[in-house]
């Protein structure tokens, strides 16, 4: 039940009630431009949104075709997202050449999450074996810049040259000197880099084996938010390995995964629930959560489920959808998951007859499942994820999208503090400070733009 993993987890901007802003006039003049612009067939403010709405429910199609017409309006927080689709693989085949390029037009103003996505792309490229050419990992350009970045305290750029280091990708593997680029970028607050060097503590690589040391660093990224670290605090009071064996606070993590949308952590609340492990025994919760490991693609809940379906456990009995699960929990990756699915499979379609095995079979098929964004695997790589309106670090980029949003710039999202960037960001301010003749973009004006536009009640049309 133990998963050790990590995926670069980017918040939401806090938004900071920084005092009150006068009510917004900007919602009118935003619906009638967006109006205009989705007749004109053109990018709207607001498609960003959208278009992250639609890849949150799987919609990958309609997220691509928004954030590229963003993207090709010169939006940079459109094309690195559009890149990490091109990326993972979500919707498409994994295109490196295309993810690189979007990559680089983030890249080239100066997003550093861009960067780290271009370093690791060229870091993963096959070395070169041509007679005279040096393969030498330190000759590689890439982790040159990688670790310059590093060394002058970029923390996603520490965590990625921790990754090259753990994974021996475009350097000799050592975990000695991972841990030590982890440990710089956990320090910073970076929370997959907590997260992974938990797990070397955990696993003994690079560090000694410390039991404490894991469980601390566990907790503090399952504060800021990790729900793979959630869940190994889980595993791991569940089992008493560092902690005190109980049952109720492995539950609570275990909740506290499942809810953050981490399957494999669904699966595990829903096992202590149907046996009764730090909560009376409930059957109709126990199947709830089997259910949403399942429908994320979690072949051991698929199983789960069926079982309770065949036996009517917390759950109408329904014989032939315990059947459509076992079909689906065949196909998946895992061997020993899929062989037990074929052999109760098998079983029940004894029992059930051919009429009703070929219904459950259509309803099998008809079952739509939508992964989990959170990929199992060991410590992660850091590959990134499509971010949210606020989740770029970069001031300029986010107060841009921001100000876009509520109507008073219509300029593209490119980061840069031009003139028109500068206007718009002034006439903000003048909504609460008409007194106002210049402004500088400080942390606490970004989050005062993030609470307007969360408090505006202005939300995207469905994509």
């Amino acid at each position: 039940m133990r998963v050790l993993k990590a995926i670069l987890v980017l918040p939401l901007c806090a938004a900071l009630m920084c005092g009150v802003v006068a009510e917004h006039a900007f919602a009118a003049s935003k619906a009638e431009k967006s109006e205009k612009a989705e007749k004109a067939g053109k990018a709207a403010p607001e498609d960003f949104i959208a278009a992250y709405r639609a890849f949150l429910e799987g919609d990958y199609a309609t997220a691509m075709k928004l954030w590229q017409r963003l993207a090709e309006r010169g939006d940079i927080d459109a094309a690195f997202n559009l890149a990490t689709l091109y990326d993972n693989g979500f919707g498409v085949s994994v295109d490196t050449e295309k993810a690189s390029s979007w990559y680089r037009r983030a890249a080239d103003r100066k997003v550093a999450a861009a960067e780290v996505a271009l370093s690791r792309i060229a870091r993963a490229a096959p070395p070169p074996t041509q007679p005279g050419v040096s393969t030498d990992p330190n000759a590689n350009p890439a982790v040159r810049s990688l670790r310059k970045a590093a060394e002058n305290g970029g923390a996603e750029a520490q965590f990625a040259l921790a990754v090259a280091y753990d994974r021996g990708l475009g350097v000799i593997q050592n975990y000695s000197t991972a841990a030590a680029w982890y440990r710089r970028a956990a320090d910073q607050g970076l929370v997959a880099a907590q997260y992974n060097l938990a797990t070397l503590y955990d696993e003994g690589l690079g560090v000694r084996n410390d039991m404490q040391q894991a469980i601390a660093w566990y907790r503090k990224a399952a504060e800021a938010g990790s729900a793979m670290a959630a869940n190994n605090l889980g595993y791991h009071h569940e089992f008493g390995i560092g902690v005190a064996q109980d049952d109720a606070v492995a539950l609570a993590w275990y909740r506290k995964a499942a809810e953050a949308g981490l399957d494999t952590a669904a699966n595990n609340l829903a096992v202590m629930l149907q046996l009764g492990r730090g909560a009376p025994r409930d059957f109709a919760e126990a199947a709830h959560w089997y259910r949403v490991a399942a429908s994320q693609g979690h072949g051991e809940a698929m199983i789960n489920l069926a079982v309770l379906l065949s036996n009517g456990y917390g759950v109408e009995r329904d014989r032939t959808e315990a059947l459509a699960w076992l079909l689906r929990a065949r196909g998946t990756s895992e061997p020993a998951v899929a062989a037990r699915a074929s052999e109760l499979g098998a079983t029940l379609m004894n029992e059930l007859g051919s009429q009703e095995s070929a219904r459950a079979s259509s309803r099998a098929a008809a079952l739509t499942l939508k992964p989990t964004l959170i990929t199992l695997g060991t410590r992660g790589d850091g590959q990134p994820q499509p971010r949210a309106v606020g989740a770029f670090v970069e001031p300029w980029l986010s107060a841009q999208r921001y100000l876009s949003l509520l109507g008073i710039y219509d300029g593209p999202v490119d980061g840069s503090a031009g003139k028109n960037s500068r206007a718009a960001l002034l006439g903000f301010v003048k909504q609460f400070n008409p007194k106002a003749k210049s402004v500088d973009l400080t942390p606490e004006l970004l989050a005062r733009l993030a609470w307007a536009w969360e408090s505006s009640g202005i939300t995207p049309s469905a994509p």
